[in-house]
């Protein structure tokens, strides 16, 4: 009964229950979110127990197990997706149909302003000069850029609408997280054993809102509470866990990157993770509202994007347009549109008032990143700490004006602006701005053949450079210290259009040594020890006891070793061995100049050996890497020549060149598109001057085919056809079109000089024919003078235009150079000068050298006429050679180096080649010693410059080499100054030495002198004197004092207070050191001091004593003594006299010296009375002569300074040895003289000239007439026999001898020449009347070429063994000199051997030369002397006999006896003032004649210093103001006295070495390239960059590969306006054109045309139309005419259609109509994908309702199941408490 009753209960309970259930369905069929539950009934069972137990197995009825919610969770995130995906299109969906009405707005859209505004453009277009039209475009303009900011606010509107909705959906989504999280909390709460079905619904619910606004994906706890991620990949992050809910937030981000073309955004709201302070954004938001509203944001900047793309190129298109034509004022056209303006955004302070203009200055403007400016209270300063002063300035391209009272702590900020379409403004200012007229024309040559024209389409810019800049790869540096190294040869930067200029230098490696040692260790220092490979060695000790500063560091360790002392105080080479240390911290670096390393160690007390790391470099490596420029279109325009696998494998895009580029060095280390390069390398080019020739009728080139070789390796590069009798421009042109992309430079030019002009000795007509290459002969006649070709040039050049040859005279007139510059033959016809003259025309190349080609042209039919071939100048920086077929052709050579070209040394020649310019190429620091502070990089320079003067004519040669590690500074200056040091080391000094002056100069005293070439001037300034002018440190100027002798204080002397000097009277002096007699002061009475100062000097200067010797005194009264000074100085006159200038009062009477005071007991002293002014130019290589223009200031200033009677002096170098006895050098000195013509025969025995009948001439000598003079007759045999007959005849001429006038008659050799004997300035000769018989030999009349000269040729011959007589009777026509037959014998000793006695031939002399010439022959006919091979030369000095040995080694020369009979005459005896005269000079002529007669030049004196071993020529500047010396070139000679001379006069301009020619002929020097060394191995500037973008290349065989750069940036000139070029197309391929600057006619690049006839080049689109012939040409030239031809509109209207779509350009309402179109079919496809999403959402519905739903049949079926269930379980149990009634009943 319990179990029936237990059963009975357990069902109503159940059904009870299940009944509860289905009610509660019942009761929340409406209820959302509620999802059905179902009861779960379980049977409960008995125990079990045996088979027979059957009781047990009956159960115990029945319950509830769970409540059950309809739950799937599959149903459920499909639910939630579909609410996820539909709610996102449905809201994207509704934004974008709003966003088509917005960009197709009522009225209208943008598309309708643009084509407005090209109407009114075509309006403009066809009246381009009618100002209506160009109003109308004008508004219409404007109009359009407001349409744009139009279009871009309501973008922004909506877009701010966007965000704004995105902020309310999350605002919803936080929330509903919130709950969940706790619905979560109380789920995690609920009981273990009970399910809160209401908490799930609750949950269940949430989440479904929440999936409508975002998608997202979940994850169950076993209590029900759930993990929400974002998105849809199950990996997103968080946002609802099971402890707690993140909540999300919106911001919008900008894209900071300003876009010349827009790509699409995928999102521009940001979506952000917020917990606690921290964010972290989440792209994760992939459905829901928000997902929408995001995605239509991004769409919304998408559409944005596309109208700031058309906006962008509006304003691009436009102003590229409008910058290619010209305004109504003819300017170019200003931009039409500014796009891009940064906004402003301030933060001020309280009461500040400021106010933020902002203008762009480009049109186009873009702003990386914002500029935050403060005010300090002063300046602004900006972010970057530049500094802005004032209320406007700009900053990257921004005008900022500042208005109102600005505060300190005021910020604004300039913010980036992409909203291209909201910042587009129209920027022209009226309509007369538009720029209608074209600024460019496109032209056909008139001569052309085809119907072909050029149009320009458009521009268009090259691919940007994709390898790195200039300023990216270099640092600013200029040697080895900062340069770059690179592990391979190619492209290694590029140079932008940014760069002014840039100089680049490669450097080879140098040895290296290095060691890793700390200043721990180096404190502890025992030893350093190294060998280098020629076997140096450099061993140091240190010990603790050096008293030296001690090694306290590695710096302190380099220190000693570049000092070359140990702190112990012992010297070692380091230095001098090309040694330099570094030392830091860590590292000793050693760097060797050219010696490698072999071992190194360092030995340390604290680390033991220290051993070196080596790194000696390989041979590639010694060898510094070729530097190259290109332009992008494979123009080689600096550098060395390629090969053609060299180009081949550099020119392609990865090096940055462009996809036509091909390779040319046509204009390589030349002035591409006026490109200012300079090159250079240690050799210097090699070069080849050919071509060249003189022939006598006709161009002797044959026919034949050159072969070129462009890098010497047996490979033809190229050939050329030359045509029988090419000219030399036909073949420079030749090479020029077919060779010359080789990288050969070409030049040429015929110039042919006519030397030596100076034969032409006779005034007359000089005539030729002239003419060049295809141009007509034209005659020309001048009247010529001697030497002098000025009116030929001047005849020639008046038809120059005619003949096409220049003429150019030299400067001394007596050469001329015929020049055709362009290399055209010249021809010479008819050719006649004066007389029977002959010249010699030489052809010169380009350097003024004499080539092979030379010819003879007189006035003979034979010799009347040539024809010249210029000269090809060819040279390249590699080795190259030219062949011909032709095996004696004239063209062909192999190239060398000549140190001209490209090397150390820029060379500039006058146009006559008698001035050079040498401009050092220096790198400063480069070639300087150079280490860092770190002790990781050490440099030695090997530079050194090897400068050469070769001889001249026979002159001394030159050369000098400098160091430039040992200058002070390396500079051009300081290089060019040592080589001049150098140079003039060896050449004699020039010296001026002034008188003595009583007092100084004023201050401000200035005189004027010449030296070299260049005028000086001398100022003093108290003792000192200043040199002004000419070349910097030239010459030494200064005062040297004086000493004098000072008298006591005297009695003053007046009239009231008078001296009588009567007796006692009497005083002596010592006058430089010479003792006077006994000298008088006048008997008189005196009234003054001043006075008796004057009777004082008149008394001494008559001393005999003093006169004879030359010595003379001031004397003056300085108001209270007396003071004497010497007047001579120093007698730099006689090298001999070394005494001091000095004074000296020996003795004096008491009488006068009671008033006087000059003893010394009287108080008298020595003192400097007196000064001299000394000027110095040491070492002259010409030898140059100090001289002083006559002017007044000059005359003055001379007085004032004692110049006026100074003394020159040439003083020679000391030589080694004494010269040996007759020596001689000649000599050029300048005399009043007459020279008479060519053409004299020259006499010998075996062609002797016969004298007889009358022969006269009349002459003047210093402006003094001669009478009658007549050549005696006779037969002579010698031309100096003529000379010496005819100058005794002169100077026998009684008018002449009464005026003191005589002459020396001078033969040179080819010309007699009487020189006056004057040495004054007017100093004159004239041959005035000459019989004709005499003239026909001597030829001194001007129709013979007879003429004044003003320069004579002496012979100076020295002697180191002579005897010299006293003063000689003199003898002549007048007083002749009788030798009897007896009492006329002498003896003579000559180097030491003694003669027999030597009789003087009896006769009567009418001559001392004669007696001379009789003593000579007497005395070398002595058998005594001749046996022992004496002899002797007897010269007449004009005073004494001077007898002269022969001998080379000689010993000397004595008089022994002579007759007294003869000696009373010839006085050669000692006791006549006879002695020994060694080491002295005697005058000859220039032929060595002239020992039988005296000739002399007055007051010149020559002295040898026998033991300085060196020359000394003076003169006195009083006495002998004409007698300029100049040295004849004879190194051979001239070396032996310590005279190194060269004809050319060599000084310094600035830094630049100016070589100037001293005989009229062009200058040869050179820097010999072979021999010049350099750090720097190649280096390159270039200045005026082209309007390119260029590429800097390494190539070559040197392996050193470090390279240094240093440039100058300037602002990228961007001004629209395209280049001037010519296009030409190819003479054998239509499709194949050349473009060139048309500026200089370079070429540039070279393209094929396509199909249609279009090609881009130089930033031009361009098509050729019609039909074009080859070699027809156009050009893009500027449009110099009006304004009004309306073509630039043209143009611009183009950009209306969809012509250059293909190119970006234009077609600007096409691209609008494409955004509207994109919208529409973005509004099309969302709501297709709406009405498919809604559909999948209701499915899920459906579904979810079916799982979850209340179904009321259901549960009204289920009800009255469980009603039934529970009345059957109420009627068990009834009955089971029925049977339990019975039961108890029956008990």
């Amino acid at each position: 009964m319990g179990s029936l009753f237990e059963i009975a209960k357990s069902g109503i309970q159940a059904y009870r229950q299940a009944l509860s259930v289905t009610g509660q369905n019942i009761a929340n069929v409406n209820t959302e979110g509620y999802s059905k539950r179902d009861v779960s009934l379980e049977e409960l069972g008995g125990i079990q127990g045996g088979v027979t137990d059957v009781s047990d197995q009956t159960g115990l009825g029945v319950r509830v197990d769970e409540i059950r919610r309809s739950f799937n969770a599959y149903v459920n995130e499909r639910l939630r997706n579909s609410h996820s995906g539909y709610e996102q299109l449905n809201q994207f969906s509704k934004e974008v149909a709003l966003l088509e009405n917005t960009l197709l707005p009522t009225g209208s859209d943008l598309s309708t302003f643009i084509g407005k505004f090209f109407s009114s453009l075509q309006e403009l277009a066809a009246s381009p000069e009618d100002s209506a039209p160009r109003v109308v475009a004008f508004e219409k303009g404007k109009d359009l850029s407001n349409a744009f900011n139009d279009y871009s606010q309501r973008l922004e509107t909506a877009q701010a609408g966007a965000f704004s909705q995105s902020k309310l959906s999350i605002d919803s989504i936080n929330i509903l997280s919130n709950q969940l999280s706790d619905v979560n909390a109380k789920l995690k709460s609920a009981g273990a054993t009970t399910s809160p079905n209401d908490l799930l619904d609750t949950r269940d619910l949430l989440m479904k809102e929440l999936s409508k606004e975002i998608e997202y994906t979940t994850e169950y706890g076993s209590r029900g509470d759930v993990t929400i991620r974002l998105g849809n990949s199950g990996q997103g992050p968080v946002l609802v866990s099971p402890s707690k809910a993140f909540n999300l937030r919106a911001k919008v981000t900008e894209n900071a990157d300003f876009r010349y073309a827009f790509e699409t955004t995928v999102n521009n709201i940001s979506i952000f993770i917020v917990e606690g302070t921290n964010e972290t954004t989440t792209t994760q938001i992939t459905g829901g509202k928000l997902a929408g509203l995001v995605n239509y944001y991004a769409y919304l900047q998408e559409v944005s994007s596309s109208i700031d793309d058309i906006a962008f190129r509006v304003a691009n298109d436009f102003n590229i347009a409008q910058k290619n034509g010209k305004d109504l004022t003819g300017a170019i056209g200003n931009d039409m549109f500014l796009v891009g303006l940064p906004k402003i955004e301030k933060s001020l302070i309280s009461g500040s008032n400021l106010d933020v203009k902002i203008d762009q200055l480009k049109s186009v403007y873009k702003l990386d990143n914002e500029i935050e400016l403060n005010f300090d209270g002063s300046n602004w300063k900006d972010n970057n700490n530049n500094v802005y002063q004032g209320n406007s300035f700009n900053i990257n391209g921004l005008a900022i004006t500042l208005n109102g009272q600005a505060k300190k702590g005021d910020i604004f900020t300039i913010v980036p602006n992409n909203n291209l379409a909201g910042s587009l403004k129209f920027n022209l200012k009226s309509g007369n701005e538009f720029a209608a007229s074209a600024f460019k024309l496109a032209e056909s040559n008139t001569g052309n053949l085809g119907t072909g024209e050029l149009k320009i389409e458009g521009s268009y810019q090259d691919p940007p450079l994709e390898i790195s800049k200039l300023e990216d790869t270099f640092v600013k540096s200029e040697n080895t210290l900062l340069a770059t190294s690179f592990l391979k040869n190619g492209a290694i930067a590029s140079i932008g259009k940014n760069i002014k200029e840039v100089n680049l230098r490669s450097f080879s490696l140098q040895p290296q040594l290095g060691f890793v040692i700390s200043d721990d260790q180096a404190k502890t220092i025992n030893s350093f020890d190294m060998t280098l490979a020629n076997g140096n060695t450099v061993s140091i000790t240190f010990n603790s006891s050096d008293l030296g500063h001690p090694v306290a560091s590695v710096k302190d360790l380099a220190d000693i070793l570049n000092s070359g002392v140990t702190p112990g105080g012992n010297s070692f080479s380091f230095a001098s061995y090309g040694l330099v240390a570094s030392g830091g911290d860590g590292a000793l670096t050693i760097a060797s100049n050219d010696q490698n390393f072999t071992s190194s160690s360092i030995s340390t007390r604290s680390s033991g050996t220290l051993n070196g790391v080596i790194k000696n470099p390989t041979a590639s490596e010694l060898l510094a890497t070729d530097i190259n420029i290109f332009t992008r279109e494979g123009m080689h325009i600096a550098g060395t020549p390629l090969k053609l696998e060299e180009y081949s494998a550099l020119i392609n895009k990865n090096n940055g060149f462009l996809n036509d580029a091909e390779y040319n060095a046509q204009y390589i280390n030349q002035d591409y598109r006026n490109v200012e390069i300079t090159r250079g390398s240690n050799e210097s080019d090699f070069s080849l001057f050919t071509g060249h020739s003189a022939s006598r009728s006709a161009n002797p080139i044959v026919s034949q085919t050159l072969t070129i070789d462009t890098f010497n390796d047996g490979i033809t590069d190229t050939t050329l056809s030359i045509p029988v009798s090419s000219s030399t421009a036909y073949t420079l042109k030749e090479f020029n079109e077919n060779a010359s992309k080789t990288g050969i430079i070409s030049e040429a030019v015929t110039r042919v000089m006519l030397d030596p002009i100076e034969d032409v000795a006779i005034s007359g007509t000089m005539s030729m024919s002239i003419s060049s290459g295809v141009k007509d002969a034209v005659s020309v006649s001048a009247t010529i003078l001697p030497d002098d070709m000025t009116n030929l040039v001047s005849e020639l050049n008046k038809v120059s235009e005619l003949t096409g040859v220049k003429a150019i005279l030299f400067s001394d007139k007596k050469r001329v150079i015929l020049e055709n510059v362009n290399g055209d033959d010249i021809k010479i016809s008819d050719f006649v000068a004066p007389g029977a003259t002959e010249t010699t025309a030489t052809v010169l190349d380009q350097i003024y050298r004499s080539t092979t080609s030379s010819i003879t042209l007189g006035s003979t039919s034979s010799n009347n006429s040539a024809v010249f071939t210029g000269t090809i100048k060819l040279h390249s920086p590699v080795d190259f050679a030219i062949s011909s077929s032709d095996s004696s052709s004239k063209l062909t050579g192999n190239a060398t180096i000549t140190g001209f070209d490209n090397g150390y040394g820029k060379w500039t020649w006058s146009e006559t080649g008698e001035k050079v310019t040498v401009q050092n190429v220096n790198f400063g620091s480069a070639n300087q010693t150079i280490f860092s502070n770190d002790g990781k990089y050490a440099s030695k320079p090997i530079a050194s410059y090897h400068f050469q003067l070769p001889a001249v004519d026979g002159s001394s040669s030159f050369t000098a080499t400098v160091k430039t590690d040992d200058l002070k500074t390396n500079s051009p200056f300081e290089v060019n100054k040592e080589f001049l040091n150098v140079l003039r080391a060896d050449s004699p000094d020039i010296r001026i030495v002034g008188n003595v002056i009583n007092t100084l100069p004023a201050d401000g005293t200035t005189l004027t002198f010449e030296f070299e070439q260049n005028t000086y001037k001398v100022k003093t300034l108290g003792k000192d004197v200043l040199i002004e002018g000419g070349e910097k440190g030239r010459l030494k100027a200064f005062f040297t004092a004086v000493s004098g002798w000072s008298g006591s204080t005297a009695t003053e002397i007046s009239s009231s207070n008078s001296l009588t000097v009567s007796s006692g009277n009497t005083f002596s002096i010592k006058v430089d050191g010479t003792s006077s007699g006994t000298i008088t002061l006048p008997a008189n009475t005196y009234s003054s001091n001043t006075a008796i100062a004057a009777a004082l000097e008149s008394a001494i200067n008559a001393d005999s004593n003093l006169s004879g010797a030359n010595k003379s005194v001031s004397v003056k009264w300085t108001g209270d003594k007396y003071e004497f000074v010497s007047n001579t100085g120093r007698q730099t006159y006689d090298i001999t006299d070394t005494t001091v200038a000095s004074v000296e009062i020996t003795a004096i009477d008491s009488t006068i010296e009671n008033d006087l005071k000059l003893s010394i007991s009287n108080g008298a002293s020595t003192s400097i009375n007196g000064y001299q002014l000394g000027i110095v130019g040491e070492g002259s290589i010409s030898a140059s002569q100090i001289t002083f223009p006559n002017n007044t200031q000059n005359n003055i200033s001379k007085t004032a300074l004692g110049i006026d009677t100074a003394t020159k002096n040439i003083e020679g170098k000391a030589v080694t040895n004494n010269p040996a006895n007759r020596a001689y050098f000649d000599i050029n000195v300048k005399v009043g003289a007459y020279k008479s013509g060519n053409n004299i025969s020259t006499l010998s025995s075996s062609s002797t000239l016969t004298v007889s009948g009358t022969n006269t001439l009349a002459i003047s000598v210093d402006d003094v007439s001669s009478g009658t003079i007549t050549m005696p007759t006779g037969t002579y045999s010698s031309n100096a026999s003529i000379a010496k007959e005819l100058e005794e005849a002169i100077n026998d001429d009684s008018a002449l001898k009464t005026a003191g006038k005589t002459v020396n008659v001078l033969w040179d050799g080819n010309n007699y020449q009487i020189v006056s004997n004057s040495s004054l300035t007017s100093a004159s000769v004239n041959v005035t009347t000459i019989t004709t018989a005499l003239d026909n030999h001597l030829k001194f009349s001007s129709s013979s070429g007879g003429a004044s000269s003003d320069s004579a040729k002496y012979r100076v011959k020295y002697t180191d063994a002579a005897w010299l007589g006293g003063t000689a009777t003199a003898v002549n026509a007048s007083s002749n000199l009788v030798i009897a037959n007896s009492g006329n014998t002498f003896q003579i000793s000559v180097d030491g051997t003694a003669s027999a006695a030597i009789t003087l031939p009896a006769a009567t002399y009418t001559s001392n030369g004669d007696i001379a010439k009789a003593l000579q022959t007497a005395i070398n006919a002595d058998s005594n002397l001749s046996g022992a091979s004496k002899s002797v030369e007897v010269k007449w000095t004009g005073t004494s006999y001077k007898i002269i040995s022969n001998g080379t080694s000689s010993q000397d020369v004595l008089i022994t006896s002579v007759d007294s009979a003869i000696e009373s005459s010839l006085k050669l005896t000692t006791a006549n003032g006879g002695a020994e005269n060694d080491y002295s000079f005697d005058l000859y002529d220039g032929t060595g004649t002239g020992a039988d007669r005296s000739i002399f030049l007055k007051d010149l004196n020559f002295q040898w210093n026998s033991t300085d071993k060196n020359l000394s020529i003076s003169r006195k500047l009083d006495t002998a103001p004409l007698h300029e010396v100049s040295f004849v070139s004879d190194a051979t000679n001239n070396e032996k006295f310590g005279i190194k001379y060269y004809p050319h006069n060599v000084s310094l301009d600035g830094s630049n070495i100016i070589i100037t020619s001293g005989n009229g002929k062009p200058v040869t020097a050179s820097f010999n390239g072979t021999d010049n060394k350099n750090t720097v191995g190649e280096f390159i500037t270039l200045k005026n960059l082209p309007p390119e973008e260029l590429i800097i290349v390494l190539n070559g065989e040197g392996a050193a590969r470090r390279v240094s750069a240093s440039y100058e940036t300037q602002p990228i000139k961007d001004d629209g306006i395209g280049q001037n070029l010519i296009f030409t197309l190819d003479k054998s391929n239509e499709k194949l054109i050349h473009v060139s600057d048309a500026d200089t006619g370079h070429n540039i690049a070279s393209r094929t045309l396509n199909d249609t006839g279009r090609f881009k080049v130089g930033g031009y689109s361009l098509k050729l139309d019609g039909t074009a012939k080859t070699k027809d040409s156009f050009s893009i030239t500027d449009n110099l005419g009006g304004v009004g031809d309306g073509r630039n509109i043209e143009n611009m209207l183009r950009l209306q259609n969809d012509e250059f779509a293909s190119e970006g350009k234009g077609n600007f309402q096409t691209l609008f109509s494409e955004v509207v179109s994109s919208v529409g079919a973005t509004v099309q496809s969302a709501e297709l994908n709406l009405q498919s999403a809604e559909m999948i959402r209701d499915s899920a519905e459906n579904a979810a309702s079916e799982l979850s739903g209340v179904n009321m049949d259901d549960e009204a079926a289920q009800l009255i199941e469980y009603q039934q269930a529970y009345q059957a379980s109420a009627r068990v149990l009834q009955t089971a408490r029925e049977l339990f009634d019975t039961l108890i009943d029956r008990i």
